[in-house]
């Protein structure tokens, strides 16, 4: 089961779990020695040319965690969810990348950020 972050349930949804960096598994993971962040971020990365097959399959790879992650926004009541998903994603490639910088400390920085983007979809939730 990957490392995840509750997401409160609403009055149109349950409360689910989405995965995130933040956790203390990954948390341990970034600061590893052999730490070697994620395949197909670096994938992404090291190829540039949009017709490589080895970036196709990284950025299907990429959106297939999309879709994963906005079935579980859709689940929680989120009104936006696919917004929703695409932001939480651009933390945890952005943590992912961080870390593999050399900031061991990037799950704990980027737990603030999630923190954030929870409370104001829990906001969002209320309001409805």
């Amino acid at each position: 089961m990957p490392p995840t972050s509750s997401f409160p349930g609403t009055a149109s949804g349950p409360s689910v779990s989405i995965p995130w960096p933040s956790a203390p598994a990954c948390d341990r993971w970034f600061q590893r020695a052999d730490y070697e962040a994620c395949s197909f971020v670096k994938a992404l990365l090291e190829h540039d040319e949009r017709g490589h097959p080895v970036r196709k399959a990284a950025v299907r790879h990429i959106e297939t965690i999309l879709a994963f992650i906005t079935e579980l926004a859709e689940a929680a009541g989120v009104r936006d969810a696919d917004e929703f998903a695409r932001q939480w994603q651009i933390l945890m490639m952005g943590c992912i990348l961080f870390a593999y910088a050399g900031d061991l400390k990037a799950a704990q920085r980027a737990k603030k950020a999630a923190a954030a983007l929870l409370a104001l979809e829990s906001k969002k939730a209320t309001e409805a």
